[in-house]
C-alpha cells in the first residue's frame, strides 16, 4: 500500500466505492421489506385467531354431547 501508484490507489478506491454502493439499500427496497414483515405478522396473527376460534368451536361442540 505504501508503494502504490496513483492509478492503483484510484482503482482501489473505485472498487471500495462500488462495493459500498452494492451494499446500500434503496428506499423502495426498505419500504418493501417493512411491508413484507408487517404482512407476515398480520398473516400469523390471523392464522392464530382462526386456530383459536376453531379450538373454541370444537370445545363447545364436545361440551354439548
Amino acid at each position: 500500500m505504501i508503494n502504490e501508484t496513483a492509478d492503483e490507489v484510484r482503482a482501489r478506491h473505485a472498487k471500495q466505492a462500488e462495493m459500498l454502493k452494492a451494499r446500500m439499500i434503496r428506499p423502495e427496497d426498505a419500504i418493501r421489506k417493512r411491508q413484507h414483515e408487517r404482512s407476515m405478522i398480520t398473516a400469523l396473527l390471523l392464522g392464530g385467531f382462526v386456530v383459536l376460534v376453531f379450538a373454541i368451536s370444537i370445545a363447545k361442540i364436545k361440551l354439548n354431547w
